[in-house]
């Protein structure tokens, strides 16, 4: 939020920094893949990342800089990002991406970060994830993580034309294999949609606070309170979170999951869309009229909301609901004067926001 960041590929970045995998827009030559991460007791979580290539034509250069410098752009997802080149002579030295010498085919170039950091609050609401494309075939990938109690994954492997799939719950996974035409392999705290439907609901009750009262309103509000339709108090609070509120996307892991509290974010006047649809969903509840946020997200490429092991970090949108007799009605902060029409394969969650967080 938008929502931070699930994690995806590099067109669009994962929304967690844990959701890094890497999708090139040609045929490069991957030669190897690793993911390695470390989670504590306390969740602190620390991992290195490699990605290694081979240059097999000049018109890999190009690609394999773009990589390097999108990464370059977003330096809050890692601690440390090194690159290295190993020449058809040996030599192994770092890539200047500026420097003017041309590299020659059959080049390996390596391509490594770290990560380290630690969440609060933000157990039940893990998930991880491996994708190769059979497009873009590695000869070794290696997976592994660890984390402190039992956590369910599922993976699918395609390999030589075989295909294998899994789920289990356990404390460590390890895998690597050769020559490998297509890997799935996500990992999740939660078990079923429902429950990340109820787990985030609970972290809404509790940042909404004392919720929202008329008396908090600007005046603009306060007064169509009274007087106004249904109608009338939807349409000024989506004109007042259009023309007085200022979207600004949050950086911290922990912002990019939780928004804060409505009062805060009106009086700070910003925020980004789950603050932004909070607020709003508090301010039309305090006006008598039954609404609630709704967490937005397309599914990956290769998978949904049919998932076997669901994934908190498809969603990266939030929107404003508002019951009906029949059915909901949805309102975007961000297209104003447009009622949202999603389907079945958008809309996964909805959390019904409380007066207050007794509620």
């Amino acid at each position: 939020m938008r929502i931070g960041p699930v994690i995806r590929y590099i067109a669009f970045y994962a929304a967690f920094l844990l959701c890094v995998p890497m999708s090139p827009a040609g045929a490069l030559t991957f030669t190897g893949q690793t993911k390695d991460v470390n989670i504590d007791a306390d969740w602190r979580i620390s991992g290195v990342y490699r990605y290694d290539l081979r240059i097999t034509d000049p018109a890999d250069i190009p690609q394999i800089q773009h990589i390097i410098r999108q990464l370059n752009q977003h330096p809050d997802r890692f601690t440390r990002l090194f690159n290295e080149v190993r020449r058809p002579d040996g030599r192994i030295t770092a890539w200047d991406l500026n420097a003017s010498e041309s590299l020659p085919t059959e080049t390996s170039v390596h391509i490594a970060f770290e990560v380290s950091t630690a969440f609060s609050g933000f157990a039940e609401l893990f998930a991880d994830y491996m994708h190769v494309h059979q497009d873009i075939p590695v000869e070794k990938v290696n997976y592994r993580i660890t984390f402190p109690r039992e956590m369910a994954f599922s993976y699918r492997i395609t390999q030589e034309d075989q295909s294998f799939q899994d789920r289990r719950r356990a404390v460590f996974f390890a895998w690597s294999a050769e020559n490998v035409s297509r890997l799935d392999i996500m990992v999740s705290t939660a078990e079923s949609w429902e429950q990340i439907a109820q787990r985030y609901q609970t972290h809404f009750q509790k940042i909404m606070g004392k919720g929202l009262a008329v008396t908090d309103f600007p005046e603009i509000l306060a007064n169509i309170d009274g007087n106004g339709s249904s109608t009338e108090k939807i349409h000024a609070v989506m004109s007042f979170l259009e023309n007085e509120m200022d979207y600004r996307r949050r950086r911290h892991p922990d912002n990019s999951l939780f928004p804060d509290e409505p009062i805060t974010v009106l009086h700070r006047r910003w925020g980004d869309c789950k603050d932004i649809s909070l607020l709003g969903a508090a301010m039309l509840k305090a006006m008598g009229i039954d609404a609630f946020v709704a967490l937005a997200g397309k599914p990956r490429p290769h998978g949904g909301r049919e998932e076997s092991a669901p994934d908190p970090f498809i969603f990266d949108h939030a929107i404003i609901g508002v019951a009906g007799n029949d059915c909901a009605t949805y309102y975007d902060a961000f297209m104003p004067g447009k009622n949202v029409i999603p389907d079945d394969q958008y809309i996964y969650v909805h959390l019904k926001v409380p007066n207050d967080a007794g509620q």
